[in-house]
């Protein structure tokens, strides 16, 4: 399971607070694979940064709304990412 999905995964939870213990099992898979699956160091360190926060004991359960919405900006921020390397690969052809 890539990225992109687990993340798209992870919204589909209407109520992030009462699958956070699945949720934090996916994020711990996210971060073991972290650096095969971003090239990019700066969004790395991106990724790095939500994974901490959110990966704290009781994080996603005493505010499940952040959580949603970080996770949503997160996912957003790198499909722009994997939109502009296929822009760059498409200009290489």
């Amino acid at each position: 399971m890539n990225l992109l999905t687990t993340l798209e995964k992870i919204l589909d939870f209407a109520d992030p607070s009462e699958h956070a213990d699945d949720i934090r099992a996916m994020l711990v898979k996210i971060k073991k694979g972290l650096r095969k699956s971003v090239d990019d160091e700066e969004l790395r360190d991106y990724v790095n940064e939500y994974l901490d926060a959110w990966l704290e004991a009781d994080a996603i359960e005493d505010d499940p709304d952040a959580f949603k919405e970080e996770t949503q900006d997160l996912l957003e921020e790198l499909e722009e990412d994997e939109d502009e390397d296929e822009d760059f690969e498409d200009d290489d052809d």
